[in-house]
């Protein structure tokens, strides 16, 4: 087994000379609650400290406006947005799950959603 490494701290200043690189990452929740214009640049760092082969485990959202008209958060994270994100010459990304919430957390119908997905995908970075 290998070592587990956590690291606390903002992570738009977080770098390789801050905790070196990862082989692998859990999100579940961070690019789903930041705004959306601010995820390239999260993608970016992340890249950044993900070693070539290394994996994302990434847990996401997909829904519809809530009530009042806002999208988040958390922020739907539609599927056809991931390739942008994680572009497919530097990336493979891979669909394990995705799940209707709403049978099960009826507060999203409260939000006022018609839908709410979660979704977790594996995304490995090209060698």
């Amino acid at each position: 087994w290998g070592h587990i490494k956590f690291a606390v701290g903002d992570f738009f200043q977080f770098s390789t000379r801050v905790a070196g690189s990862f082989d692998a990452v859990f999100d579940r929740g961070s690019l789903v609650a930041i705004e959306p214009e601010l995820r390239a640049r999260y993608c970016t760092r992340l890249d950044e400290v993900l070693v070539p082969g290394g994996r994302i485990l990434l847990v996401a959202v997909e829904h519809d406006a809530f009530a009042n008209g806002t999208m988040g958060p958390p922020f739907s994270l539609p599927f056809d947005e991931l390739p942008v994100l994680f572009p497919p010459a530097r990336y493979t990304i891979q669909l394990l799950a995705k799940e209707d919430r709403m049978p099960l957390e009826p507060v999203w119908k409260k939000r006022g959603c018609a839908y709410f997905f979660e979704a977790a995908y594996l995304i490995t970075k090209n060698r």
